[in-house]
């Protein structure tokens, strides 16, 4: 019976998602100009930080759970 709910549940949650994009306008067609920055190239240095920063606290984190074994 658990199965068949967890597949119920599933099913909504793609057809919600598929009506919700199918529902969109389509993009502008035109592409933005050359000189406008995105959000992104803003701050991707600090993004850059925080994965490098987060990377090396999970490889810390593994390593000493290794050697405490």
């Amino acid at each position: 019976m658990k199965i068949n709910k967890t597949i119920f549940l599933a099913f909504c949650l793609v057809i919600a998602n598929v009506s919700n994009v199918l529902s969109q306008a389509p993009p502008d067609p035109r592409p933005d100009p050359p000189g406008q920055e995105t959000p992104l190239d803003t701050n991707l240095l600090i993004l850059l930080a925080a994965g490098l920063i987060f990377g090396t606290v999970v490889i810390y984190k593994n390593k000493m759970k290794k050697a405490s074994m």
